[in-house]
């Protein structure tokens, strides 16, 4: 059954604040603040994830992170049975041929550079919102 966009959850990890208050920023424009979740590294993320009974409808990354990486953080839920079905989307400023095919290859759903200008988040983010309901 299709989700509704008032009914998504999305974790978003990354650990620069400034970042994170961009996505926040971007994605007030399509969503309620307590529809997405933030994460500053991949090991608070798998915690929470193994803490939890309901799992986001999909996980936007960062790659380079303290404690644990995008790239690390990936390959533990993809090879965990519990959470391999949550689709993963790697949002991360290298756009470095080996990132991207290392990522698709450990399963990511999808690979977006980080573009060099915040005013082009929320285009972005509506974009891959969309994709994610018709998944």
């Amino acid at each position: 059954m299709k989700k509704h966009i008032e009914e998504l959850l999305i974790y978003s990890v990354d650990d620069d604040k400034d970042e994170r208050f961009f996505i926040k920023e971007a994605f007030t424009d399509f969503l309620r603040d307590e529809q997405v979740r933030f994460f500053s590294n991949g090991l608070e993320l798998i915690n929470t994830l193994g803490e939890e009974a309901l799992y986001p409808d999909f996980i936007m990354m960062d790659l380079n992170m303290p404690l644990m990486n995008g790239k690390e953080a990936l390959e533990i839920i993809k090879k965990n049975p519990d959470w391999k079905h949550i689709p993963v989307v790697i949002f991360s400023t290298s756009n470095y041929e080996l990132d991207i095919a290392k990522c698709l290859g450990l399963g990511a759903k999808k690979y977006i550079c980080k573009p060099a200008s915040m005013m082009e988040y929320p285009k972005i983010f509506k974009g891959l919102i969309d994709e994610m309901l018709e998944a």
